[in-house]
């Protein structure tokens, strides 16, 4: 760890990316494996809730190079696991964005700040208005032409 410690003060920018870099796979990695053991048992469980169900969409019969096929964008034919895997799949999709996202940021990036900032307005934001008394304390308040008269004499 002292090579590293000592290399973290002379080049803190390549240590923070190499740092950020090797948690970010550490966590996909480690996500990922936990959805491919969920994976050899949730289509089962699943199988068990819909039976045998092919969902395909669009569902083309198909042969490429004359190996026949059903052409799906979403879903899964029967022979390759039918809606129990489709649903298994989107389950450990969902699951595993959920484990690692907050991991990502939380822990990779050290973020504080709120997840979706939409609580501000979508415009640019205004600067706050100062009253007179507050002008008057930061020797701020002079009149239009006031002001327009110092503009004038700097030019």
């Amino acid at each position: 760890m002292s090579f590293f410690n000592s290399f973290a003060e002379k080049h803190p920018a390549a240590a923070k990316w190499i740092r950020e870099g090797g948690l970010f796979i550490i966590f996909s990695y480690v996500v990922t494996f936990l959805k491919y053991l969920l994976l050899t048992f949730l289509p089962g469980f699943y199988e068990g809730l819909v039976g045998q169900v092919e969902w395909t969409w669009p569902g083309i019969q198909t042969k490429m190079f004359g190996v026949p096929f059903t052409l799906a964008i979403v879903g899964n034919s029967l022979a390759d696991g039918g809606l129990a895997f489709t649903l298994a799949n989107y389950t450990l999709i969902f699951l595993g964005e959920c484990i690692n996202f907050p991991l990502q940021r939380n822990v990779t990036f050290r973020s504080k700040g709120p997840v979706v900032p939409l609580f501000r307005s979508a415009g640019p934001q205004q600067p706050q208005r100062r009253t007179a008394q507050q002008q008057q304390r930061h020797g701020q308040h002079r009149s239009g032409e006031q002001r327009r008269v110092e503009a004038e004499g700097a030019h």
